[in-house]
C-alpha cells in the first residue's frame, strides 16, 4: 500500500472514531461509500499514482483471497475505489492504535 493512501485512511479512521469510538474497521469502510462520483474516484486514483489496472488487480487478488473467487465487476471508478479503500482501510484499521 502506498504511504499516501495509508496516511489518508489513518486520518479518516481518526475522524470517524472521534464521532463514535465503538466503530470497527468494517463499520467505517463498508457502511457507506468513501467517495461518491466517478470523476472524484478517478482523481483519487491519480492522486495516489494508481492505474486502473493496478487497482483492479489489487481488488481481484483480495477477493480471491477472502472469498475464493472474484465477486465484483469493477466497471467504474466509483466501485473500484470504494472496494480498494475497503480492503486497504481494514488493513490500516488493524494497525490503528486503539
Amino acid at each position: 500500500m502506498k504511504d499516501s493512501i495509508r496516511k489518508e485512511l489513518t486520518e479518516y479512521i481518526k475522524e470517524q472514531l472521534e464521532h463514535d469510538k465503538n466503530l470497527d474497521g468494517w463499520d467505517i469502510f463498508n457502511d457507506d461509500y468513501y467517495l461518491i462520483g466517478y470523476y472524484k474516484c478517478e482523481e483519487w486514483l491519480k492522486k495516489h499514482d494508481l492505474s486502473v489496472f493496478e487497482a483492479i488487480g489489487l481488488c481481484n487478488k483480495k477477493e480471491i483471497e477472502m472469498f475464493g473467487d472474484i465477486q465484483t465487476d469493477f466497471d467504474n471508478a466509483e466501485t473500484l475505489v470504494n472496494h480498494l479503500v475497503l480492503w486497504y482501510g481494514l488493513e490500516v484499521f488493524e494497525d490503528y492504535p486503539q
